[in-house]
């Protein structure tokens, strides 16, 4: 994927990507996940807010898979986002972003 403009152009089939569930904002597009989590905490994220996964252009599918959700500090130790709310804010910030049609 790469910006131009306001526009995203697609290059991959599939992004990974890591959301600010407080700040309602993503970055993507890394070649893996720590890339995306790494610009958005050189920004003022703070590393619990931010969650992984990947959205698959032609299909519109969100997963919610990613080595920055592994996450013991507040006991949640699965690369899955397994909570319901959790998943939910991420899921709402991607398709704002990326399924606006």
């Amino acid at each position: 994927m790469c910006v131009l403009g306001d526009r995203f152009v697609t290059v991959a089939p599939r992004t990974v990507l890591v959301v600010d569930i407080k700040r309602d904002l993503l970055a993507a597009g890394g070649e893996y996940h720590i890339d995306c989590e790494q610009i958005l905490l050189a920004n003022g994220s703070i590393q619990t807010d931010l969650w992984g996964g990947g959205f698959r252009f032609e299909s519109k599918e969100v997963d919610f898979m990613g080595l920055t959700n592994y996450k013991p500090n507040i006991n949640h130790f699965s690369y899955e986002i397994t909570r319901l709310e959790i998943r939910e804010n991420v899921e709402r910030t991607i398709r704002r972003v990326f399924d606006n049609e």
